[in-house]
Formats: structure tokens, sequence, C-alpha cells
């Protein structure tokens, strides 16, 4: 009879699914969720968001400074073996996400380059923007995939619209992209052929 309650508890257990991990969002300015979703965490950055996004909420940072020195904790916590590029991914990440000191952002990416520059530089405009865009959709990285390209793209032309660089300026920068992708149809014609075709079409409004 024992057995039996066992194999039913064991059959019951095994029938009721696994909480699965969500993260609760960049709006969520309720900590618990943050704190309910941590040990669920799939992976170390997870749970990297979740620890900084909870002392954040618990104690809200007066300046982009104060908020790196947490997120900065939570990855020597949760993730201290994390590369440079990783590191520096993930500090400039939460501040594009909540929109908060764009001016002081700019300044972090200045001084610390890496990859993830090309999602600030599609989000606030500005010189620096339309400049390091430009860098970094030239860069290859295996973080650049078409669909971020794609926007970028899309990011750099709208500058262009709102007369942040000049007809010749899109133009010799769509050129420039023109060339570099195409080289990459040698290697693999069905992933950037879209690339390349839509940069033709807007080469084709400048000309």
């Amino acid at each position: 009879m024992k057995k039996l309650i066992l194999t039913l508890a064991i059959i019951t257990a095994a029938a009721i699914p696994a909480a699965e991990f969500k993260f609760p969002g960049w709006t969520c300015t309720d900590k618990t969720q943050f704190q309910t979703q941590l040990p669920l965490a799939p992976n170390d950055a997870f749970k990297v968001e979740c620890a900084y996004m909870i002392a954040l909420l618990e104690n809200p940072p007066a300046n982009y400074a104060a908020a790196r020195q947490a997120i900065e904790a939570a990855l020597d916590q949760y993730q201290p073996d994390a590369a440079l590029s990783i590191r520096l991914t993930v500090l400039k990440k939460y501040p594009l996400m909540m929109g908060k000191w764009d001016t002081e952002l700019i300044a972090f990416c200045q001084e610390n380059p890496n990859w993830y520059d090309i999602h600030v530089a599609m989000r606030i405009p500005g010189a620096w923007s339309v400049q390091r865009l430009q860098e970094c959709l030239l860069t290859d990285t295996p973080e650049n995939t078409p669909a971020t390209i794609s926007k970028a793209i899309t990011a750099l032309v709208g500058y262009s619209l709102k007369g942040e660089m000049t007809r010749e300026e899109t133009k010799a920068a769509l050129a420039a992209l023109d060339i570099f992708y195409t080289v990459k149809l040698a290697d693999d014609k069905d992933k950037w052929a879209p690339t390349v075709a839509k940069i033709r079409t807007l080469l084709e409004r400048y000309n």
C-alpha cells in the first residue's frame, strides 16, 4: 500500500509542470516578481538581470554611475567570469531599455566601445550615433544578424530623413554598405541577399 501511495505521489508530481522562467519586463516595478523569477532563471545572464533589477528597485539609482555599481555587483555574483564585452553589454542594456541617462550612456559607449553600440546608436539620435551606426554596420560580429542589420539600416536612413545626414553622406554610407554586404553574398547568398536588396533599393532613391 505504501509503495502504491509513493508511486501515485511520484506520478502526480511528474504531472505538475515545473514553473517556467519569465522575465517580468523592464517596466515592472514589483521587486517580488524578480525575486520569484531569479531561482528559475535558465542561465547566468538572466540571473544577473533579475539580481540587479531587485537591487535597483530596492535602492533607485540617482544616476548612471550608481546604476552601474549595482549591475557590476550582480555580474560579480552570478557571472564573475564574463568576458569584458559581455560586461559592457550588460552595463549598456539597462539604461537603454529604461530610456534613462542618454548623455551618460553615450559617453560610456565612447569610452568603452563594443558590438552593443549598434543598438544604442539606433535608438538615441545625435552625431555620435550617426557615425557609430555606420562603423557598426561595417564591422563583422556574430551579433550582427541580418535582422539587426536591417533595423540599423532603417535607423540610419531615418537619421538622414531627419536632417542629421546630408544626401551625399547618406548615399556614400549606403554605397559602402552595398560593397561590404555584397561580398558576403559569396559566403551565404540566402542569408544576405535580402540585406543587399534593401541597400540597393535605398540607393536608388539617392541616385
